[in-house]
């Protein structure tokens, strides 16, 4: 168990770098999606659908909201197909 709370609190700290990294942006870089959000994206799919669940997502809205905007993008449905989040 030790090590299951040891990589959660790892996975925290790299979403709360990426809350505060979007501070007044909508996207990593620039004003349009570019590879920066496709890699994080694709790095932190499986936290965000597996371990990160609607409470802990409400400490990170940036980050969170950042998520949700790229999972709903047609291009990453079309690969990806519909993001389920993590429920509990």
């Amino acid at each position: 168990m030790a090590s299951y709370n040891d990589a959660v609190k790892a996975i925290k700290d790299q979403v709360k770098i990426l809350n505060k990294s979007l501070e007044n942006k909508r996207w990593l870089v620039g004003s349009r999606i570019t590879l920066a959000d496709i890699s994080q994206f694709t790095s932190l799919y499986v936290p965000f659908t597996f371990v990160l669940d609607g409470g802990i997502r409400k400490a990170f809205p940036l980050a969170s909201a950042w998520f949700e905007r790229l999972a709903q993008q047609e291009s990453v449905i079309r690969v990806m197909g519909q993001v389920k989040l993590c429920e509990k």
